[in-house]
């Protein structure tokens, strides 16, 4: 761990646990934010010599991130396994995102600026879910200037001890249009996306997001590219996010299943509803809810998408999907195994008594390591928060030991953590060593 005076670089060893990309994109996502300087080494090198390296998804989110914060880098390539991330250290007196840093503003007939437009383009179907992943935590937390106002006083706002700081200006919404991969495999989809992950992030306190589809973009059967645009509005400045707790009753029933189908043809779609359905009346009680949000066809003969969301009594959700990836072969079998697997790790899923889905845990991570206070994402309550535990996916494992690398949090077995508390809009040229002096002090 680098010194709050030295100015090397943090190191970060890509083959650790998982070794995957998100270990890059929460690196990445904090070093934005805190302006430490990050070396990630070995990139995805668990991933074998074939796989390793920088995806297009990961260097869209490097390129965008890097323009944001005015970063010099180096290793900012297609397939590099070496990458120096160096944010500027002084972007100005107020901590404010400086103007021209890859946004078009959008205005009012009277000329008055109503918001910020960004664009990320992919040339190929890499999932944009991934990378609003790595954007979402500085776009939320970083302090945008209003042209509107007079930022001089932004300083007025720190330090604050309110999570919604009175008399301040409030941020301009922000639109981000991403072309890229809708359906991938082993990436968020869409409908987890809107359904699941969106609804859980204002659940913990951070500002609803709309998403919008544009066109699906898949990796399977002819290759597409998709466009979404998310619209959100950042934290006000002088704020920061709470501590948050996420845990589950145990005596929480699953109280509605929401089952969106994407496949080729209505008959097909059909068949998927009708043996869905009967597996969760098997499985679950048969009063439980259930409704179909997206019936849709997916386009071509080899898309095949099944998401299934249960919801309990006490508002968790869980979710668990698939893009089949199999070989296409009659279609009967390809709905009895599309719905075995679904059904199969959805009821293991609910059986599991976390607070949220395993794929949920892990991005969850990086705002328990910002929020001020301790953040708990754990298994079942029994009355005492301190009896909550559950087994981290390797995944979640991954995610935490990025954090405690750069931020020196310490995530205990119940799942919780005392964060940093970083405040929207601290000064950049005292962010850096404040935040160091902070994470020194943390007791955990």
């Amino acid at each position: 761990m680098a010194s709050p005076d030295s100015s090397q670089p943090i190191h970060v060893d890509g083959r650790t646990l998982e070794g995957g990309g998100q270990l890059v994109r929460v690196a990445l996502s904090l070093s934005s934010l805190t302006s430490l300087p990050i070396h990630i080494t070995s990139i995805r090198g668990s991933r074998g010599n074939k796989g390793g390296g920088l995806k297009g998804s990961h260097l869209a989110a490097v390129e965008f991130l890097a323009r944001m914060c005015k970063a010099r880098t180096e290793g900012m390539e297609l397939k590099s396994k070496d990458l120096l991330f160096e944010p500027c250290q002084v972007q100005n007196e107020s901590g404010v995102v400086g103007e021209g840093q890859g946004w078009r503003e959008s205005k009012d007939r009277d000329g008055r600026v109503m918001g910020r437009e960004m664009e990320i383009k992919m040339a190929t179907p890499g999932s944009v879910f991934l990378v609003f992943q790595a954007l979402l935590p500085y776009l939320v937390f970083s302090s945008f200037p209003d042209p509107n106002h007079d930022n001089s006083d932004i300083d007025s706002a720190l330090p604050s001890n309110k999570s919604r700081p009175q008399d301040q200006w409030t941020p301009l919404p922000i639109t981000v249009t991403i072309q890229g991969g809708t359906h991938t495999s082993n990436s968020p989809s869409f409908e987890y996306t809107q359904q699941v992950l969106l609804p859980t992030l204002v659940r913990i306190g951070l500002p609803p997001i709309t998403l919008t589809l544009h066109k699906r973009g898949w990796t399977n059967g002819r290759p597409q590219i998709g466009i979404v645009t998310f619209t959100l509005t950042p934290l006000a400045p002088g704020s920061f996010l709470p501590a948050f707790s996420l845990v589950q009753n145990d005596n929480a029933r699953v109280s509605a299943i929401q089952i969106s189908i994407l496949a080729p043809s209505p008959a097909i779609r059909g068949q998927i509803r009708t043996t869905v359905t009967t597996s969760i009346l098997a499985n679950w009680d048969p009063e439980v809810e259930i409704t179909f949000p997206v019936d849709e066809d997916s386009g071509h003969p080899k898309r095949f998408y099944l998401l299934l969301v249960a919801e309990t009594s006490r508002g968790c959700r869980y979710a668990r999907d698939w893009l089949y990836d199999r070989k296409i072969g009659h279609a009967g079998d390809v709905v009895e195994a599309l719905v075995e697997k679904v059904v199969g790790d959805l009821r293991d899923e609910v059986k599991g008594g976390g607070a949220v889905d395993e794929f949920m845990e892990d991005q969850l991570v990086i705002f328990q390591a910002l929020a001020r206070g301790r953040s708990v994402v754990g298994g079942v309550e029994k009355g005492d928060l301190e009896n909550a535990s559950t087994e981290p996916t390797l995944h979640t494992q991954t995610a935490r030991w990025a954090a405690k690398t750069i931020l020196d949090i310490r995530f205990d077995k119940h799942g919780g953590c005392k964060g940093v508390g970083f405040t929207v809009g601290e000064r950049n040229q005292k962010r850096r060593q404040a935040l160091m002096t902070e994470i020194s002090n943390l007791k955990i």
